[in-house]
């Protein structure tokens, strides 16, 4: 953990226990200020690499992530394939999936067959799932992804908790500042010292 804080800190690619550590503060920051309408993913339940080793797995768990947050306007998954970090966004009631991908092009997302079936089969009446990838600020360089998917997360938290749809949310796809990603490593740091430690 500490070689992964150091990267943290320092800018460098991001494991997946700092984004899980960033989401036990969203939840958090949720129940503070009493936004009830968003849910989260546990990411290592849902990587590209638990998709290739235990595809049904990763399908019940969407299915039971989907019945617990049902009532929710907005599930929080951040998903990790091939090195890179992108956040997808479920939406039960308009039947959607947001795409915010920091670096944008036109990749597979691998775990789309197991998030649509278990759509399907967690709600029997739906029979078409809309994918819609959104404006959302993109990365300047190659290892800010996780940084990106952070800020996304605190954005919609803080920002469109109460929209109905992410469609227009993120205004541009201009990089987020210095200061922006800042914030994020300090609320991470503040979280994980007064929380963790």
């Amino acid at each position: 953990m500490i070689d992964d804080i150091m990267d943290l800190m320092t800018m460098n690619c991001l494991d997946v226990s700092i984004i899980q550590v960033f989401i036990l503060y969203l939840n958090w920051l949720c129940n503070h200020i009493q936004v009830t309408s968003i849910g989260f993913v546990c990411p290592t339940q849902i990587s590209k690499d638990m998709v290739i080793q235990n595809a049904p797995a990763v399908t019940s768990y969407f299915i039971h992530v989907m019945t617990r947050h049902k009532d929710k306007q907005f599930i929080l998954a951040p998903y990790h394939q091939e090195y890179h970090w992108l956040l997808l966004v479920i939406c039960i009631r308009s039947k959607t999936v947001y795409v915010l991908d920091p670096l944008p092009c036109n990749r597979t997302i691998k775990i789309k067959v197991n998030l649509n079936m278990a759509f399907r089969l967690a709600y029997s009446h739906v029979r078409n799932i809309n994918w819609k990838h959104c404006k959302c600020p993109e990365q300047p360089g190659v290892v800010e992804c996780g940084y990106y998917v952070m800020r996304y997360m605190f954005d919609i938290v803080k920002k469109y908790s109460s929209v109905n749809c992410l469609d227009e949310a993120f205004e541009s796809n201009n990089t987020y500042s210095i200061n922006d990603i800042n914030e994020i490593q300090e609320l991470w740091a503040k979280y994980f010292m007064e929380e963790c430690v």
